[in-house]
């Protein structure tokens, strides 16, 4: 790269050819414009006369758009760039080759409709043997066919070799070029419709706080796949606070070019209330995102796992028979003791405060976090006929309390 941009500086009035000297000129704008060039063709991009294109509506009316693709639906699209973000430990490598590897054997996964295709897995955190033995836990666990991913799954270790992209100072200008890594790489991309980069923090050699640089990167991994319909996962690290604002679309750290240069945006975090790691679509600019987040458990050989949107029905109600069970067994006691317990679900004194004493009420539903599920479970109780609202006279004023 540094070749390349160096050949793009034109000489000076001396002769000169350092783009240090063009910078103490005051000429910074001439070191720019070659970063750009150099920039152009490292990705295998002819400048052109102005990167400006008029777009021409005259059939607009007439002519039918094509949708938008997928290689999953709606997760990754294809001509664009997906994160799939998660801090350290939450399994987004594992989760990363899952997918891939489903798109390889061209099985669905979970809910989610799967298009088969040739995947390219850039391993540039873990070396061969870790890659490897997550490929063989996630095939016995899928029970995916051996001879589709060989046939379709190709994966590089990458986990000694530089970045795809690293920060210059030239000139007293921080840019971001890419390297001759990024340039091996783009010469296999063609033959992939999927390429799933593991992760930015290998791949990204740069200031993960700003616009310029990150932007730059994106679109760079957007050319290579534009042209012949590809995709391009990338694998992004995010800290536990901000996965704490998960429910707020906010889990990503750095720039928000990271945010708004990517078209759509997966983020694996684990449920503060239930504990269970879930995978939800913050962004999809190209269609429209999954409502509802997917839930995925661990195998016993540590492979995450979706829950079918039937299976966490029927654990729902499972769950919801339990709690109802448990709450009127609860209620009962408290009336027999000669507790009043009252409709209120807000204020200093509800149901759950008046059956927290009582063993019958499970430690779980004696959270906090468990009034929600209480209030809900007396609700079906009152639907299934089983207790009622009575009203009562208490200091002059009428009020209710639940009975059976």
């Amino acid at each position: 790269m540094t070749e390349i941009l160096r050949a793009q500086v034109p000489r000076g009035p001396n002769g000169e050819k350092d783009p240090n000297d063009w910078a103490k000129a005051g000429q910074a704008h001439v070191i720019q414009a070659a970063i750009e060039q150099a920039e152009a063709e490292a990705t295998g991009q002819k400048q052109a006369a102005s990167p400006l294109k008029v777009v021409d509506l005259a059939n607009f009316t007439t002519i039918r758009a094509k949708p938008t693709e997928y290689l999953i639906t709606p997760f990754v699209p294809r001509r664009f760039v997906t994160l799939l973000g998660g801090h350290g430990e939450i399994g987004k490598s594992m989760l990363g080759l899952t997918l891939g590897a489903h798109i390889a054997a061209g099985r669905d996964w979970g809910d989610l409709h799967v298009c088969q295709g040739k995947v390219l897995y850039l391993s540039m955190e873990d070396a061969e043997d870790v890659a490897i033995y997550r490929l063989q836990q996630i095939a016995d666990a899928y029970c995916l066919d051996p001879a589709a991913l060989i046939a379709n799954l190709t994966i590089i270790d990458a986990s000694d070799a530089g970045p795809l992209a690293q920060e210059v100072n030239i000139g007293g200008i921080r840019t971001l070029l890419t390297t001759g890594i990024a340039e091996e790489v783009g010469k296999l991309v063609p033959n992939y419709d999927l390429i799933i980069i593991d992760n930015a923090s290998d791949a990204f050699d740069g200031d993960e706080n700003s616009r310029r640089q990150v932007r730059t990167f994106i679109k760079s991994l957007a050319r290579w796949v534009k042209g012949h319909q590809g995709a391009v996962m990338l694998l992004v690290h995010i800290d536990k606070q901000a996965a704490k604002n998960g429910a707020q679309g906010n889990t990503y750290s750095g720039s928000t070019a990271w945010h708004n240069s990517a078209r759509s945006r997966l983020a694996l975090t684990k449920n503060a209330k239930t504990d269970a790691i879930e995978l939800a679509h913050e962004k999809l600019n190209v269609g429209r995102k999954l409502a509802e987040p997917v839930v995925l458990e661990w195998s016993e050989t540590g492979v995450l796992l979706p829950i079918s949107a039937h299976a966490r029905q029927s654990a729902r109600a499972l769950a919801d028979a339990a709690h109802d069970q448990d709450v009127y067994h609860a209620l009962r006691a408290a009336l027999a003791a000669g507790r009043t317990v009252p409709t209120a679900t807000t204020g200093p004194t509800t149901a759950w405060h008046v059956l927290q004493p009582f063993p019958e009420l499970p430690d779980a539903l004696k959270e906090r976090s468990g009034k929600s599920r209480l209030d809900a479970a007396l609700i079906r109780l009152s639907r299934q006929g089983l207790i009622r609202q009575e009203q009562y006279r208490k200091d002059s004023k009428t009020r209710e309390r639940w009975v059976i």
